[in-house]
């Protein structure tokens, strides 16, 4: 509902700014950023995104988020040189460690091993654009923008006319992971677990050898 509401927002303060320039933003692989940092350094990246859009925006038109990790910009003129600035100025790259820990219990005892990686953390921005004409022209663009904004070239704006031309590729923020296989359990060595929930973070399961809970998740 509230991205609902703030297309329709934009919508309105962007239709009295045409003919322009229209672009889409969104945080590349964001969820999996969150995953190892946190929400609150999360809400430090949406903020900061944020702060840099609306200047971007602000010499001849406006910018709204509509959505966690989406943005929105009408510019009167192409932007594309303001837009790629913003863009290299939010980008970063981190040492980061990747991996895996694994932790078990048994009989109220806690063992935890690590499977740890030297590799890089990433910060990059998905941006399509295209050009819009008029009001009623608007909305149909916006969708089109929306709906197409993945699987595309981080940090730098792309032409929505061009999108037919362009394989659409994975990407994600750590630049490698150790090898993901399922880890010995920390008590007996056995590597055959029941799976029995978890999340896009964590996974929640049962050694079937020796019954200790297990809890497989990123190195933090």
């Amino acid at each position: 509902m509230e991205q609902i509401k703030g297309v329709k927002l934009f919508e309105l303060e962007a239709a009295l700014l045409l003919p322009g320039f229209l672009y889409s933003f969104n945080i590349a692989d964001f969820k999996r950023r969150n995953c190892h940092f946190g929400h609150r350094v999360g809400d430090a990246d949406i903020a900061e995104l944020d702060d840099l859009i609306a200047a971007a925006a602000r010499p001849d038109g406006t910018a709204r988020r509509i959505g966690g990790d989406r943005w929105l910009m009408l510019s009167g003129s192409n932007a594309n040189e303001r837009v790629q600035d913003l863009l290299n100025r939010y980008q970063r790259a981190e040492p980061f460690t990747s991996g895996w820990r694994i932790r078990a219990t048994r009989d109220g005892e806690e063992r935890i091993a690590d499977t740890p990686l030297a590799t890089v953390i990433r910060r990059a921005v998905r941006c399509l654009y295209t050009e819009v004409a008029s009001a009623e022209r608007l909305a149909p663009a916006i969708a089109a923008l929306e709906e197409n904004n993945w699987g595309l070239p981080v940090n730098r704006p792309y032409p929505l006319s061009q999108l037919s031309a362009q394989p659409r590729a994975r990407w994600q923020c750590v630049d490698q992971y150790p090898k993901y296989e399922d880890p010995p359990c920390p008590f007996c060595g056995a590597r055959q677990f029941e799976w029995i929930g978890g999340d896009d973070c964590i996974s929640d399961g049962m050694c079937k050898d020796c019954g200790a809970e297990i809890s497989i998740d990123f190195i933090r």
